[in-house]
């Protein structure tokens, strides 16, 4: 309906308002500056994953996006929180659509109000560091992983599964537990469903 949207509007706005708000108001701290460090774009790519080794314990796979979105936008603290700043938003169209994938009711909106107004995620919006971006990430790779469990799944269907969990599971150690969490409920469905479940719209 149209209060619905106009509701839905509301709260992505004001969502977004929450997590640029003095996102650049702190200096960095200490995780901060080795993200910001290690993604400087005049380091070459071999530099960045060397220093990352050294002095990080996630995969380079992050630094190397924020130095691809520094390479754009310039290499400074504001445009790297306004990476996350970026990404935090969209987690809120994100999960609130896969709450309506689940429900499929008007609860979805009751999600969009948790998430956008979820003191922990705007925190975590205005640090240069991976928490934004494996949020988002998770919540598109469950919308997909759900997509997968229903009968019109297709052959793109998989594939994006199959992309999104490399690209999750990249991103940081604690993605496994999604990942094989996913695959264990897939393998149960399997099980239960044998060749049925996995037949397929081209």
């Amino acid at each position: 309906s149209i209060k619905e949207k106009y509701l839905l509007f509301l709260i992505f706005f004001v969502g977004i308002l929450l997590r640029y708000y003095n996102h650049s108001f702190d200096d960095l701290w200490y995780d901060e500056v080795i993200s910001f460090w290690i993604a400087n774009p005049n380091l070459s790519f071999q530099e960045t994953i060397n220093f990352n080794k050294l002095i990080d314990i996630n995969t380079p796979v992050f630094p190397l996006i924020l130095k691809f979105f520094f390479s754009i936008f310039g290499y400074s603290v504001e445009t790297g929180r306004l990476f996350s700043v970026i990404l935090s938003s969209l987690s809120i169209l994100s999960v609130g659509y896969l709450s309506w994938c689940v429900t499929k009711n008007n609860s979805f909106l009751l999600t969009f109000f948790l998430i956008g107004f979820n003191i922990y995620l705007i925190s975590f919006s205005q640090e240069v560091r991976v928490y934004s971006l494996l949020f988002f990430a998770s919540s598109v790779f469950l919308i997909i992983f759900f997509k997968t469990l229903k009968k019109e799944r297709n052959f793109f269907i998989l594939v994006a599964y199959f992309l999104s969990s490399i690209f999750l599971i990249s991103l940081h150690p604690f993605a496994l537990i999604i990942f094989f969490s996913s695959v264990a409920f897939l393998l149960l469905q399997y099980l239960r469903n044998k060749q049925k479940y996995f037949s397929i719209h081209l």
